[in-house]
């Protein structure tokens, strides 16, 4: 009995011997990470960084933790980084990555590197993993959005602007930066699309503000070179009286691009709006008056024709273009041959209209001599005006 205690004491104190070496290395261990961790920290803080850095090569000697490792590789990074080290930093940071490629801060601070090296590729490629790790992050998108536009990478810029544009709902920047990214790539369709949200929302702006005008303008105009490129020209004409509206500073130059374009596309009606537009947008405009009297007198509108003339003669009854076509009105409406042979004599001196009116009055009263005959054949019928 006291040798079978003996035996049994025996290898139970062996067996303790045993356990307790086991647990010596591991505690050491332990006692090691807590120990290096702890000064690391506390040099880090202190920014006494060779200390700091000293202290985590021990630290990883012993760590095991993945977890905790790729944050020791962060701050190691993080430490060369400070003291401007780029190629150690990018070795550590690289390592914390490849541990986990979506670990934010290591990707931001190799982001931060690349930038200062003159990679902006590499710097790109970290900043995707953070905004795929952070998708919710509108700021770093928008600094991955910005990069690639500066790098001239427009499909990749406009990648990411996008959702930062529909996320912020009524953003004036975006929506102006995505019209014009969406011009560059000869995208018409989209650049239109972008700019007439850009208008609804200076719209929404300057209603609640009552300001905002230009920024109005200048889209309008933005949106009629954009609808000339594609050949609306409907949409064309709505934009221009989206203009007057807007900007009636300039309204005559509004109208005359609407007679122009209406002139273009062989559209009376549109020609018409465009030259009264323009009459009264300027009344001094004699010419595009005269252009409307004589629209309407082949249009057979002669109460039009008729009012028009005598708006346009009481700003300058001695015009010549518009006392000729008084005197057509006249002979057409058939009135007193006197009467539109007195207009037609006062549009005589004029070089550019006298022949013309000269042919008419010659069509009433048929030349008596033979110089006057010989003058008519010489200039012909004037029929050409």
């Amino acid at each position: 009995m006291y040798l079978a205690s003996w035996i049994f004491l025996l290898v139970l104190g062996g067996g303790f011997g045993f356990a307790d070496r086991a647990p010596a290395a591991e505690i050491t261990a332990v006692d090691s990470i807590r120990k290096y961790r702890f000064l690391a920290k506390n040099a880090r803080d202190k920014k006494d960084y060779d200390e700091a850095l000293k202290s985590y090569r021990e630290y990883l000697k012993y760590e095991s933790d993945e977890k905790k490792i790729k944050q020791a590789y962060y701050f190691v990074g993080k430490i060369h980084f400070e003291k401007d080290e780029f190629e150690a930093a990018k070795q550590a940071l690289k390592q914390a990555v490849s541990l986990d490629s979506l670990y934010v801060n290591p990707n931001l601070t190799l982001y931060q590197v690349y930038l200062r090296q003159s990679r902006p590729d590499s710097a790109a490629q970290c900043l995707e993993r953070v905004v795929q790790a952070r998708p919710g992050k509108t700021q770093l998108r928008r600094k991955l959005a910005d990069l690639y536009r500066r790098q001239n990478r427009t499909q990749a810029a406009i990648r990411h602007y996008i959702p930062l544009a529909e996320k912020a709902g009524n953003d004036v920047e975006l929506f102006g930066l995505l019209a014009v990214l969406h011009e560059d790539l000869g995208a018409t369709a989209q650049a239109l699309e972008w700019r007439r949200r850009l208008l609804q929302t200076q719209g929404v702006a300057r209603d609640s503000s009552g300001g905002g005008a230009e920024g109005q303008v200048e889209t309008l105009e933005a949106i009629l070179e954009l609808q000339r490129q594609s050949d609306d020209v409907a949409g064309v004409f709505e934009t221009l009286k989206q203009l007057v509206e807007s900007d009636p500073s300039n309204s005559h130059s509004y109208y005359s691009q609407i007679a122009e374009a209406a002139e273009k596309e062989g559209d009376e009606t549109m020609k018409i709006i465009g030259l009264e537009g323009m009459a009264r947008s300027n009344p001094k405009d004699l010419e595009t008056v005269a252009m409307l009297v004589d629209l309407h007198l082949r249009g057979e509108k002669r109460e039009m024709a008729h009012r028009w003339l005598e708006r346009g003669l009481e700003v300058d009854e001695t015009h010549a273009h518009l006392q000729l076509l008084r005197g057509e009105l006249i002979v057409l409406q058939g009135g007193a041959e006197e009467d539109a042979i007195d207009a037609f004599e006062r549009a005589l001196q004029d070089p550019v209209w006298g022949q013309t009116a000269q042919q008419r009055i010659w069509q009433l009263r048929p030349p008596e001599t033979e110089e006057e005959r010989l003058k008519k054949k010489f200039f012909g019928s004037g029929d050409e005006k």
